[in-house]
């Protein structure tokens, strides 16, 4: 994570903080990327509508803030409520919809992550016909400082039976609404390909059928397809691209 240093700011340039769904009130910044949020979530549901590449977007539910767990991660999920591809899954965890659900799962006082919360998972070492029951590498919501961060599943039970030995993650955002709006649903998802997987992953390309010579993975694809992305083969025959307002 970089560190930047905070601006000088007078009281009377400072920002209106503004209010969520639920009425807490958040800042400018964060707003706005909550807006970008929702208005490419849509854009995004109506390319898929059109071209149909098997991308599944569900819209998200009305959700009350829970304590322990960071309102940002409800605010996120109160506009997505799953994101599937061929390569990544990204849901609500079941906590975030009862808090009973979440204070029967306490945190295991030796996990050396600490708190936290499943948002997403990768999908491409699970088998089509077993990702309903199985989840691949996960990506994660730091309870206690807000971060989205993955890390190795090897190496998480090597610290975990060696409490000693530092566990290597890889932060991707200091919030879920940063994560969300650059990673899943702006162009440093790139980034996440490379990172959770491997690079180059991302190049593989359909071989043949309706989509040939298009990525492989589909949530690129769309991506591509709506401008999100930037992608050599460029929008489908009759498929004009949009570019995502970048403010």
């Amino acid at each position: 994570m970089d560190d930047h240093s905070p601006h000088q700011r007078t009281a009377d340039s400072r920002p209106e903080p503004a209010e969520s769904a639920a009425g807490t009130v958040i800042d400018r910044p964060q707003a706005a990327r909550l807006d970008r949020i929702r208005a490419t979530f849509a854009q995004l549901k109506t390319v898929e509508a059109e071209c149909g590449f098997g991308v599944l977007l569900a819209d998200g539910t009305p959700l009350e803030p829970i304590p322990g767990i960071p309102e940002a991660a409800f605010e996120v999920f109160r506009i997505v409520g799953g994101i599937e591809g061929s390569n990544f899954r990204f849901e609500p965890p079941p906590e975030l919809g009862s808090a009973a659900v979440f204070q029967a799962n306490p945190h295991d006082p030796h996990d050396p992550m600490g708190p936290n919360l499943p948002i997403g998972c990768e999908l491409h070492s699970v088998p089509r016909w077993l990702r309903g029951e199985i989840r691949g590498e996960g990506i994660y919501l730091d309870l206690t400082d807000g971060d989205v961060y993955h890390f190795d599943p090897d190496e998480y039970v090597f610290c975990y039976e060696h409490p000693d030995e530092d566990l290597e993650i890889h932060i991707f955002a200091p919030d879920i609404v940063t994560f969300f709006d650059e990673f899943v649903l702006g162009p440093r998802y790139l980034e996440l390909v490379d990172t959770v997987l491997w690079p180059g992953a991302r190049e593989h390309r359909v071989r043949k059928g309706r989509f040939r010579g298009q990525y492989e993975d589909t949530w690129l694809r769309l991506l591509v397809t709506a401008g999100v992305v930037d992608g050599q083969e460029g929008p489908l025959p009759g498929q004009k691209a949009t570019r995502r307002d970048p403010s």
